[in-house]
């Protein structure tokens, strides 16, 4: 049951990985040349928040290989979508150069998203952790 749950994790989380960072387009806030930073930036926070979804929600609805698979992937599907509702798509950036304040905001854009990241990190595995230990 352990292992189906965390394939399961790995494949929805690289399936709305590629849908939001390839398909879609989407790029981290902060840094919006770096396509391997927001793949990977996308990748931890579903991985992480679908294995924490994994560990404490309750087993309902179909089971496939010993492990319940359809809380998973709604757990996945709302952060992709809470990610995607808090971040403004790549075609509304401007092409042109910055100015200093713009890229004032960009390094305070970089900041915050930094801090939101570790954070909800730290949360996750915090999380996993405390339903191993209980």
């Amino acid at each position: 049951m352990f292992l189906a749950e965390i394939l399961f994790v790995l494949v929805f989380a690289l399936v709305l990985t590629a849908i939001l960072g390839w398909g879609l387009r989407w790029r981290h806030p902060a840094r919006t040349d770096a396509v391997w930073a927001s793949i990977m930036f996308l990748f931890v926070v579903l991985l992480l928040s679908m294995w924490a979804a994994a560990v404490w929600i309750p087993d309902q609805g179909p089971v496939l290989w010993g492990a319940s698979w359809v809380g998973i992937l709604a757990v996945g599907i709302l952060v992709a979508l809470i990610i995607l509702a808090v971040s403004a798509p790549t075609w509304r950036w401007r092409r042109t150069p910055r100015t200093p304040v713009e890229e004032q905001r960009a390094a305070e854009t970089e900041a915050v998203f930094g801090c939101f990241f570790w954070v909800l990190l730290l949360v996750f595995v915090v999380g996993i952790l405390l339903s191993v230990i209980f």
